[in-house]
């Protein structure tokens, strides 16, 4: 959390996924972060800052952004997992 505030921005994607209790295929060494001042540094993945209103006290994106971010960076299965998860893993058949 400490990165995200001194990076000027928050934590979504595969990083943020624990706090919302997403399923992560496997571990991820990179900090995945939302910056819109597009972030800087060694093993930090920067994402674009979307603007959906977010938490006021803790460096964190709102569950749509982390999503959102997921969709466009990962794997496709390992996003579609993420998915699955938020949405209480519906069955659709």
């Amino acid at each position: 959390m400490v990165r995200a505030l001194r990076s000027n921005g928050y934590i979504t994607c595969v990083s943020a996924a624990p706090n919302y209790h997403l399923w992560r295929l496997h571990e991820h060494p990179e900090l995945h972060l939302a910056c819109s001042n597009g972030g800087s540094g060694d093993g930090t993945v920067v994402h674009p800052a979307v603007g959906l209103p977010r938490n006021e006290k803790l460096p964190l994106a709102p569950l749509a952004d982390v999503l959102l971010h997921a969709v466009t960076r990962l794997p496709n299965f390992e996003a579609l997992s993420m998915a699955q998860c938020a949405t209480g893993g519906l069955n659709l058949r």
